[in-house]
């Protein structure tokens, strides 16, 4: 007999009943809070964080699929959304840890679909980010093509890239974007006095055992975690590999639409108040005006 495999079902469970004990404190909480989401009647399946210019540089939203949290919980591949809400929360975590060096490019507004349909997009979107966060160490940019993930490193001050691949794949599969970032790269440099080169290089990271993905796997998002979180010992340990991205203490306002960065402040479901907004039970967001 074939074992049953654990699929995602609407309003179904997340994990396994006799995993749930053994859950990390924080996944727990995102656990608790996903039983009690789907018991209100109009939960949708997904919900949203808003992201505004203070938080990275523009104004957008990231729509999260509640399916996403299943393939969270349970180590398979992840969408763009959930590596997008990793960034976003890695760039509080810094804040408050007052660590001002590391700069980020978000995958949900920078990745291969949108660079083929809206290559413009692209550029303008690159270009943003370098421009804003020119004084970094280094800018890391999760690029997702096909169904796979690398980590890319931008250094501005040496005008390099170290390229974390967890396959180690032909790099000229994501030629289109290598391509890309010199043109922004080179538009750069036309606008600032320094000692820029006027062509990035890029380099392939040394992989370590611990860095090789197992062949036949979807899970490079994951080493994305990884690399992202032992960068020289500054951003914190990869613990969980990163599956605290969605936990309650960080992103706070699972309910509907959130953003990105609530300080102290919370929004809650189920149309509690929070400290700029309410989120209705049906996955709604109104903003308060301020006091």
């Amino acid at each position: 007999m074939k074992d049953v495999v654990f699929t995602y079902v609407k309003n179904g469970p997340l994990v396994e009943p006799a995993q749930e004990e053994d859950l990390p404190r924080q996944m727990l909480g995102l656990l608790n809070w996903y039983k009690g989401y789907i018991k209100h009647k109009n939960a949708k399946e997904y919900i949203y964080a808003e992201v505004r210019y203070e938080h990275h540089f523009k104004h957008y939203w990231v729509q999260i699929p509640l399916s996403e949290l299943f393939q969270l919980f349970n180590l398979r591949d992840l969408d763009k959304s959930i590596i997008s809400c990793y960034v976003l929360m890695k760039k509080r975590e810094m804040r408050i840890r007052n660590i001002h060096d590391v700069g980020f490019i978000d995958p949900h507004i920078v990745n291969s679909y949108v660079l083929e349909h809206h290559p413009a997009d692209v550029e303008d979107d690159l270009w943003r980010f370098i421009r804003k966060q020119q004084q970094k160490s280094d800018i890391l940019f999760p690029y997702h093509f096909g169904f796979h993930w690398i980590l890319m490193v931008i250094k501005v001050q040496t005008s390099s890239v170290l390229v974390h691949d967890s396959l180690n794949m032909d790099p000229a599969i994501w030629g289109d974007m290598r391509k890309m970032m010199q043109k922004v790269w080179r538009r750069f440099v036309d606008t600032k006095v320094g000692e820029f080169k006027k062509e990035l290089h890029f380099k392939m990271a040394v992989r370590t055992t611990g860095d090789i993905q197992p062949p036949g796997t979807n899970l490079s998002r994951y080493y994305i975690y990884k690399h992202t979180d032992s960068l020289d010992g500054r951003l914190g340990e990869a613990g969980e590999l990163g599956v605290q991205v969605v936990a309650p203490e960080y992103m706070p306002t699972w309910g509907g639409a959130a953003t990105a960065e609530t300080e102290s402040r919370r929004l809650t479901p189920g149309g509690r108040e929070g400290g700029s907004g309410v989120c209705t039970e049906n996955g709604e967001f109104r903003r308060q005006p301020s006091s």
